[in-house]
């Protein structure tokens, strides 16, 4: 979640974009590609694909998963 200076909160795909617009210098270019349909779309997908695989990722670890497997 990003909670922007002017109060706007965004979630997912959409917060990494905020968070690099705030950035400034190069990022924010690609903060603001990532805001315009079909990247937008892409961004999206891509942000859920990797959110459900956090724990599988470098550094993850069990703790990282949103569904702790069960006994």
């Amino acid at each position: 979640m990003w909670i922007g200076r002017d109060g706007r909160v965004d979630g997912g795909a959409q917060a990494v974009a905020s968070l690099l617009l705030e950035t400034g210098r190069g990022w924010a270019v690609v903060g603001t590609l990532l805001r315009l349909p079909p990247i937008r779309w892409l961004a999206v997908l891509a942000y859920v694909v990797i959110s459900r695989n956090r724990h599988r990722l470098p550094g993850g670890t069990p703790a990282c998963r949103l569904h702790p497997p069960q006994p």
